[in-house]
Order: C-alpha cells, then sequence, then structure tokens
C-alpha cells in the first residue's frame, strides 16, 4: 500500500467584491447555498472565498484507492502555495482571433502577475497577491498600474483560503470602453492559477495531487443554477474521454433528470420569457408535473416525448451571436456561442451536453429509474456528509454554481471547460496550462460583457428581471452604458430565497433608481 495526497476542491471558485475585510466560503456541498448577507455593514459585496482541503488515500497494488482521511494542519505540517495571473491584456481579441489585445505593446508587460506566494499554519495571511500592467510600446512606458489579484488565508485548521480581487477595473491611459470584449488600454483584477501543496508527516514529505482556482465576478442569484452549468460540461468530459462506460448507465430521475427540468423552471425568477414559459401554470412548469415525468409508463410517454422534442440538439448550427434576432425557439432560449470544436469561426446553439442529452433521450424512452420519493431530495450541509463523499461534493458545489454555455465568452470561463485537453484527468486541470489559462479569453473588463448580457445570455448569472415587491423590474435599472457598469457593478441586488419565491434583496440605489 501507498499513500497519496489530493487537493480538493480540484476547481474551486473564488469571487471578486469590493468589502475590504469580509469575505464568505463558497458552496461547498450540493444544493447548500452559503447563508447570510452577501454585503458587509458599509453595504459593500463580501468576496468569495474559495476553501481547499487535503485528503489521504491509500492505493493498493491495483491502482485502486481508498479515501482515509482529511488531512489538516493538526496532523501535518502543510505548506501551500497559490499562483494567480490575469493575462486578458495580453491574450487574444474575442471573439478568437489572431489579432492581439494592445497590439503593438509588450506582451510580458501586459500579464498581471500575482506571484507564487505560500501559505502554512493555522490563522495565517499572505498577500496582497498583486502584480503590474504595463503599457509599454516602442520602448516607451505610456501608463502603468499595479493590480491587486487577492490574498491567501488559513482557517483553525490550516485548510487554505484563497480570496480575488475587489472589483477594480481601469484604464491608466484613460481610454474608453468600447466593446463588449476587448477593450485596449484596460484591465480587470480577475484571475486564475494552480494550487499546490507539501505534506510533511513525521519524517516523510508528499507532493498532493494539485488543484486550480479560478476567480470570478459575484454570484448574484446564488440559488439558482443555470440549465448547463460547468460541472455538467466536466462530467461530459468525464464520461467522453476517461469513464466512457458512464454512457450505459440508467439515468435516475431524481439525480439526473429533475435537476434540469428544476433549474429550468428556477430560471423564471430572473427571466421574464422564462415565466411566461415555465411559470405557475404555465405549459412548462415542470414543478407541477414531477410525478408524471417520473412515470415510465408507455401510457405517459407522450408527455416525456413532448418535452425532449423540446431540447436543442447538441452542437446545432447557428449563427453569430451579434444577430440578436436569432435565438432558438427550443430550450434553452440563449443566444448562440463560439463552437468549442472551432471557436474562430463557427457558432452553436447553447444546449443540454452530449452526455445530458443522452439520458434525456433516455428518459424519453422509458429508460430511467423512477425513483421520485413524491418531496425534493433533502442537500446534505457539508459536515453531514460520509468522509467519501466529501471530496466529490467540494468540487461538484463549486461548478455547479458557474454556467455551462453559451460561451460568447463566458463569466467564470469560456469554451476551454468543454474540451479534453484542459483536463489531466477528471474535474482537475492539467498543471501543465500556464497561470491565466483559464480566464485569457475572457471579456477585458468583465464588467463590459455583464452590461451587454441582459437578455438571453446567462440569467442565472447575469439576471435580467426580478421581482421587487409586488412586481418584476429590469435588474439592471439605472446603469447606463459600460461605465456605468464598471461604476455600479457593486451596487447591483442579489436573488435570494424568501418563502417560494426569489426576490431581489440586498440592492443599492443606482442613479436615484432603487
Amino acid at each position: 500500500m501507498t499513500k497519496i495526497y489530493k487537493i480538493f476542491p480540484s476547481i474551486g471558485i473564488a469571487r471578486l467584491g469590493n468589502s475590504p475585510d469580509e469575505y464568505f466560503i463558497g458552496p461547498e456541498a450540493p444544493g447548500i447555498v452559503p447563508p447570510g448577507k452577501y454585503r458587509d455593514t458599509e453595504g459593500q459585496i463580501k468576496r468569495q472565498g474559495a476553501r481547499f482541503r487535503i485528503y489521504e488515500y491509500e492505493v493498493d497494488q491495483y491502482g485502486g484507492a481508498t479515501i482515509q482521511r482529511e488531512v489538516t494542519a493538526n496532523d501535518a505540517t502543510i505548506d501551500w502555495s497559490v499562483h494567480l495571473v490575469n493575462s486578458k491584456a495580453a491574450g487574444k481579441q474575442f471573439p478568437i482571433s489572431d489579432k492581439d489585445r494592445n497590439s503593438g505593446c509588450d506582451r510580458e508587460g501586459l500579464t498581471i502577475d500575482g506571484g507564487k506566494h505560500r501559505i502554512s499554519g493555522k490563522h495565517q495571511a499572505v498577500g496582497p497577491l498583486e502584480g503590474d500592467i504595463t503599457f509599454l510600446e516602442e520602448a516607451k512606458i505610456k501608463a502603468s498600474a499595479n493590480v491587486k489579484l487577492g490574498d491567501l488565508k488559513t482557517d483553525d485548521v490550516g485548510r487554505l483560503i484563497v480570496l480575488g480581487g475587489h472589483g477594480k477595473s481601469a484604464s491608466p491611459l484613460c481610454s474608453e470602453i468600447r466593446n463588449f470584449a476587448s477593450n485596449n488600454g484596460w484591465y480587470d483584477d480577475v484571475s486564475d492559477g494552480p494550487v499546490t501543496a507539501t505534506i510533511k508527516i513525521g519524517n516523510e514529505t508528499f507532493d498532493a495531487i494539485p488543484a486550480w482556482v479560478v476567480v470570478a465576478s459575484p454570484a448574484y442569484a446564488p440559488g439558482i443554477d443555470n440549465m448547463m452549468t460547468w460541472y455538467d460540461q466536466a462530467v461530459n468530459v468525464d464520461a467522453s474521454c476517461f469513464h466512457p462506460h458512464q454512457k450505459l448507465a440508467r439515468p435516475s430521475f431524481t439525480k439526473d433528470i429533475y435537476p434540469i427540468l428544476k433549474r429550468t423552471v428556477f430560471l423564471q425568477w430572473v427571466h421574464k420569457d422564462a415565466r411566461r414559459g415555465h411559470g405557475t401554470g404555465a405549459r412548462g412548469d415542470f414543478m407541477a408535473k414531477v410525478s408524471q415525468l417520473n412515470d415510465k409508463s408507455e401510457a405517459n410517454k407522450p408527455q416525456r416525448e413532448c418535452v425532449f422534442g423540446r431540447l436543442i440538439q447538441p452542437n446545432s448550427p447557428a449563427p453569430a451571436p451579434e444577430d440578436k434576432a436569432s435565438y432558438p425557439t427550443n430550450m434553452p432560449k440563449l443566444y448562440s456561442g463560439v463552437n468549442p470544436s472551432n471557436p474562430f469561426s463557427a457558432y452553436i446553439f447553447p444546449s443540454l451536453t452530449q452526455h445530458q442529452y443522452l439520458q434525456m433521450e433516455k428518459w424519453k424512452d422509458g429508460d430511467f429509474d423512477a425513483d421520485w420519493s413524491g418531496s425534493e431530495p433533502c442537500s446534505i450541509p457539508f459536515d453531514k456528509l460520509p468522509l467519501d463523499q466529501q471530496p466529490h461534493a467540494l468540487t461538484q458545489a463549486a461548478l455547479e454554481a458557474c454556467i455551462g454555455g453559451p460561451f460568447f465568452p463566458g463569466i467564470e470561463t469560456t469554451y476551454l471547460m468543454t474540451l479534453p485537453e484542459t483536463y489531466s484527468a477528471p474535474f482537475r486541470i492539467d498543471p501543465s496550462h500556464k497561470p491565466g489559462y483559464l480566464t485569457e479569453h475572457m471579456a477585458l473588463p468583465w464588467q463590459a460583457d455583464f452590461n451587454d448580457c441582459g437578455a438571453f445570455w446567462w440569467p442565472a448569472q447575469r439576471p435580467v428581471s426580478v421581482k421587487v415587491g409586488d412586481s418584476f423590474k429590469d435588474y439592471s435599472r439605472g446603469i447606463h452604458g459600460y461605465s456605468g457598469m464598471v461604476k455600479h457593478w457593486s451596487d447591483l441586488g442579489f436573488i435570494v430565497e424568501q418563502g417560494d419565491e426569489y426576490v431581489e434583496t440586498e440592492r443599492l440605489p443606482i442613479n436615484g433608481q432603487c
């Protein structure tokens, strides 16, 4: 028997916030939304921290790994390291092309490299993780700025907490924002990079299998998931490349089918068209038909066929997203994005992943486990989960809170999440990728894309219309243009569960509109 050590979540998600000191820990168990208010006492948004843990496994002679325990600073000396980078300004223009952002400037100076920082022990703090961006052209510095990308902390047993930036976006060149994705002269403070650890137990030292962290924009509707999530995309890669036997599995209605139907219905709280199609009493109110949809009898097959028939087939060609009149009539009713297999010139409508679509097809044909108990499955808090379920729960919870399409370019990261070459193992980013790899193609600054995408894009991440009191209002009311979103992103409200509804809370007035 040999011992190995792995870091979980294998992909952690931290999020921006303008609160100088306060933060909360992001989701750590599927279906469990971080509790409490999302603003500090001064009304500023708390950062979401990504917390990482280390688990010990015993590996037998056949390569089988059995989890033994979580290892903490009570058991070992753990030396964590994190390397955050923002390389957006040095990347290519989006949509992906051979044209550079900030063409003519020194490429190295455009990369904000926070450096590799280490932290060890309990209740420790390291930071800021920061780097410079320099607009150097023809050997002359046109402008520069120092940019904070994050901080590191450890908790009471030495687990790592990665905090991202404070939502600072600016142009040292005083350039205007003219485009949703590629604006020369600008920077923001999102980032990504590897998380590594060395564990010393007694006289033995081990290198843990590394993880990755992504720093993204706030989750403004944390209890509402996207129809397709990053977790779904990672499962699809796993089923396609690492464990293809999963394609043979019979889907569970409760675990595999119901979540897709529920997410679709819950979009009604962040998009008016979803309310018309899936709200109470609407034809697509799947929540009112759960018992029927769980019925695998031949007599009920038309119900299942009706739902399946409204799904867009994966990889369906689409016009460019700029053609705003060309969103699909089938589900999901979202604008197109780049085709991951040809991101330079091809577009597809967003859809369920191939694996999800296969599960839905089996469900349609009655080849599924009709295991609905009659009530909503209870989400289990992390500290109540069995040890062997904890590592994957950490990764699943983090990635289910992220969008899985469309990719134009995305929210947390882009189409790279769909590609096998992004991963070295299921749900684990290939450590050969450079820090900043996952966010390099994202919009610069992120607020520009966030401003423009208030329609058929990512309503669970970028709400469109939300319930305020007894009526629904435009989510970004009071914000005018790109500069308005750069200024007021931290004034936007959070959509939270209240009784049987999701309503807007904690919004600050924006240009006189509450």
